[in-house]
């Protein structure tokens, strides 16, 4: 037997005290799972036309593969914050907190417009010709790419390490709440467009909730303002690839990838004019 298992012994195990803890992350995990399912619950029990909880699957599918990708950093952070946070750097902690939303907004922005503005193309050549409303649906839930990067690094990057689990659980619940109460009133309305909106407000609603917890430590503003410049530069890449519509092309497949290399290259350099402009202006 390793020589480390000589002193284990487990009447001297105090498992009242991590039963708590362990609920504040097991609740939360719960929530987002019933986050994540109970808008296709609401829209299969609540239209009577089954192709709309077909529609906002799939919509929801694309959407989801999208934000793994912005994602991606979230599971690599945590133990290094946690380990930040625990030597009581906090100098260091807002500089990683700063890298993860800069690398955040460098990804989702351009992710949430490029998806938008090749809907109509992508959707009938990627799901069928038999799910074009799914189109206006993919539009509707494109903002939660961003969201959801926010709350990624704020949740899984900063209050999960920081011991910060009860003010992640709240925020959890909270946006549980409203995603199932104004489901109930936009459902009826708008079916399977109007449960995507409200995925998105309620999205919001945890982004909100989420930033007054981490505003205390951390200058989100700071960091919000400093990363308007992927906004913008994602924006005008929209507005021109939009416009690529004009040219009257039949071959989806052909637009697509005009769109995707013209988008390309509107926002990088985009990014470097701002980058050598502020390096200039530096000097």
């Amino acid at each position: 037997m390793p020589k480390y298992f000589n002193n284990f012994h487990i009447e001297n195990l105090n498992i009242k005290k991590h039963i708590y803890p362990i609920l504040l992350l097991f609740i939360p995990q719960i929530a987002i799972k019933i986050y994540n399912i109970i808008d296709k619950i609401m829209v299969g029990c609540m239209i009577l036309d089954k192709s709309e909880l077909g529609n906002y699957e799939e919509a929801y599918k694309l959407i989801n593969v999208l934000f793994t990708v912005v994602s991606s950093l979230g599971i690599v952070m945590i133990p290094r914050i946690a380990n930040i946070f625990s030597n009581g750097d906090y100098k260091k902690l807002n500089l990683y907190i700063k890298h993860s939303f800069e690398f955040t907004f460098f990804l989702s922005f351009p992710i949430m417009f490029g998806i938008i503005t090749i809907s109509k193309e992508f959707v009938p050549i990627f799901l069928g010709e038999e799910y074009k409303k799914a189109i206006l649906i993919v539009i509707s839930l494109a903002p939660i790419i961003p969201l959801c990067g926010i709350t990624n690094v704020i949740g899984t990057q900063y209050l999960l390490p920081t011991k910060k689990q009860k003010q992640y659980t709240i925020s959890i619940l909270v946006g549980l709440a409203v995603n199932i109460i104004l489901n109930l009133i936009f459902i009826k309305r708008k079916g399977a467009i109007g449960a995507a909106i409200v995925t998105a407000i309620s999205q919001f609603v945890v982004v909100l909730i989420q930033v007054n917890y981490m505003q205390k430590q951390i200058n989100i503003k700071k960091i919000f303002l400093s990363s308007i410049k992927y906004l913008i530069a994602s924006f005008i890449m929209f507005v021109i690839c939009s416009a690529l519509n004009l040219l009257y092309i039949d071959n989806r497949v052909i637009l697509i990838v005009l769109k995707v290399l013209v988008g390309m290259i509107i926002y990088f350099m985009l990014l470097y004019i701002y980058c050598a402009r502020k390096i200039k202006y530096c000097k």
